[in-house]
């Protein structure tokens, strides 16, 4: 999974320099005539690693939560929440939640942000010549 992500990211920075790439050669999938990140459908861990990783908050699972830290959700061998009462479980979150880079990059000012500290420092540096 984190070898796909290398190549989504390191494709989205070529298309952003302005270099032509295939996305199907990084990370990314046709379907439905739009373009869409590979995502692969096994869990991020064995099961018995992520019944092994578990919460101990005593108030809501929020930013503190060792299961959010690490990018689970709560689940039933959490102590106190058991992932059911807390903020932390798969049920709270929708599709509204998700973050769109998509929308982020078509807005114009993200492209003269870029721009503006792409080209930050990058001035030739001068040869000095010394004379004996």
């Amino acid at each position: 999974m984190l070898l796909i992500s290398i190549y989504v990211v390191y494709y989205q920075v070529q298309v952003w320099l302005g270099n032509e790439l295939g996305p199907e050669n990084w990370g990314w999938v046709l379907k439905d005539n739009d373009w869409i990140q590979f995502r692969l459908l096994l869990p991020p861990a064995p099961e018995k690693l992520l019944n092994s990783i578990f919460c101990n908050c005593k108030k809501g699972c929020n930013y503190n939560c060792s299961c959010k830290k690490v990018g689970l959700f709560c689940s039933q061998v959490c102590s106190n929440c058991q992932g059911q009462s807390c903020s932390n479980d798969e049920s709270n979150t929708t599709d509204e939640d998700a973050y769109d880079i998509n929308e982020e990059i078509s807005d114009p000012s993200f492209r003269t942000i870029y721009r503006n500290t792409a080209t930050r420092g990058r001035r030739r540096k001068r040869r000095r010549t010394y004379h004996c």
